[in-house]
């Protein structure tokens, strides 16, 4: 990609509808434009104006013309947004004629990829505008919101520069080596590393909540053959997704289906019975079974109440996932001493299903120690460059405390702060940022 470029595409959802957009952005934006319509008048920065675009003598569509002027627009270059009726001919035909007169189409994420790149948000605010348009419950688009404002940039620059503060005194000890003068304690410089450590760990600890708020909170249902376990997912779904015969071995793959909990994402996962069998296709699926469970933030073990619980598999389901909701169903059918169970059901004709789902909620919403005043990161890679600040910042007190130079202390804070300018996007290669925007969609 670069930046000398014009690029256009289509920035609302393909397919017929009211009103389509196409975006042009790039340094032969307006000279594209003139091309497309017979305009006389001078253009003015955001004010629209209908016009009618033509190949030749053929009338494409009216339109509706909004031109940005480099720097005010979203990518930072000069800008052309044209409203056209929503039928994908007439998007077609604009986008062929405009690549005609010199654009090309927009690679995913290019937009904002140029946006970034010509200083109008920084990566943090960039990987937030792709999560705000992927949220899938109020939770995850709140928390993206507030990635996408100053908040989170702003935590990351304060531990970046507590360090720096610090390591600026540590390298200044070196041009006065001769005089052997300490500008900054070791234990005091000790002391700062450790607290900006427990920030961060704090900032680690919070992914588990944030990948709940940004991916869904994984939740398996394991239990015998005939137990009721998809008659529970449809129960849950209100909806005859999972296939219910009273022949065991029914399901033999993995059914995994979502719901929004409270605005929570819910991902339940339907699993094969467990038993042993000589069906080749049955057995991959108890295989599969026990695979999910390490995968699964909470297990619901699913029991049949006129069977008793079967303590060995149930204490073998414990040793990959000790997070369980002993659930027993066909409450309706037989008695039992509900102090066996977490909670009795029938998922047959929807009895308790809801304290069930009230159960499931608290257990997520327990996670949820944060505040509007807390960073919560629910990005990955965000976390992973989080880990290798701290462990230079280990490094860097082990360095002192082994009674080593300034010099060696200052290696490893350096690459901490690197670390901590990657997260914003400060320090950053071609690589990571084409890994980065290639999961936008076209038109962003």
């Amino acid at each position: 990609m670069t930046k000398e470029t014009t690029i256009i595409a289509q920035i609302t959802p393909p397919g017929i509808g009211a009103v389509s957009v196409i975006r042009i952005s790039g340094k032969l934006a307006f000279d594209i434009l003139y091309k497309l319509i017979n305009y006389k008048k001078e253009l003015k920065h955001k004010q629209v104006f209908y016009t009618t675009i033509k190949d030749n003598d053929n009338v494409i569509d009216d339109v509706i013309i909004l031109p940005f002027f480099s720097p005010n627009s979203y990518t930072g270059e000069d800008v052309i947004e044209i409203s056209t009726h929503g039928n994908p001919l007439i998007v077609k035909k604009i986008i062929e004629l405009a690549i005609k007169h010199g654009a090309k189409p927009a690679e995913n994420g290019e937009f904002t990829q140029r946006a970034f790149l010509n200083g109008k948000l920084n990566l943090l605010e960039a990987e937030a505008i792709a999560d705000i348009i992927n949220s899938s419950n109020e939770i995850a688009l709140n928390w993206a919101r507030k990635q996408k404002s100053t908040f989170y940039t702003n935590k990351i620059n304060e531990l970046k520069e507590k360090i720096t503060n610090a390591i600026s005194l540590v390298e200044l000890e070196l041009d006065f080596s001769e005089e052997d003068l300490e500008f900054i304690n070791r234990n005091q410089l000790t002391t700062l590393l450790k607290n900006v450590i427990n920030t961060i760990d704090s900032y680690i600890k919070s992914f588990e909540y944030g990948s709940i708020i940004k991916n869904g909170y994984n939740i398996a249902i394991i239990g015998k053959p005939n137990v009721g376990k998809s008659s529970l997912l449809n129960a849950i779904l209100k909806d005859d997704r999972a296939i219910v015969t009273n022949i065991p071995g029914t399901t033999r793959d993995i059914i995994k289906e979502q719901i929004n909990l409270k605005g929570y994402l819910v991902n339940f996962i339907d699993t094969a019975g467990i038993r042993e069998t000589d069906d080749l296709i049955e057995d991959i699926g108890v295989k599969k079974s026990f695979d999910i469970l390490h995968k699964s933030d909470v297990v619901i073990y699913l029991n049949d109440i006129s069977t008793g619980i079967d303590t060995s598999l149930l204490n073998k389901i414990k040793t990959y996932n000790n997070n369980v909701i002993l659930v027993g169903n066909k409450c309706d059918l037989y008695n039992s001493d509900k102090n066996l169970y977490d909670i009795t059901i029938s998922a047959k004709n929807n009895i308790n299903i809801d304290i069930l789902l009230d159960i499931i909620y608290n257990n997520i919403n327990n996670k949820n120690i944060y505040t509007e005043n807390d960073l919560v990161i629910t990005n990955i890679r965000h976390k992973l460059l989080l880990e290798e600040a701290k462990n230079y910042l280990l490094s860097s007190i082990n360095t002192i405390e082994l009674g080593f130079t300034g010099e060696l202390i200052s290696v490893d804070i350096r690459n901490a702060i690197d670390k901590l300018s990657e997260i914003i996007g400060v320090i950053t290669t071609d690589d990571i940022l084409n890994n980065i925007f290639s999961r936008f969609c076209i038109g962003k």
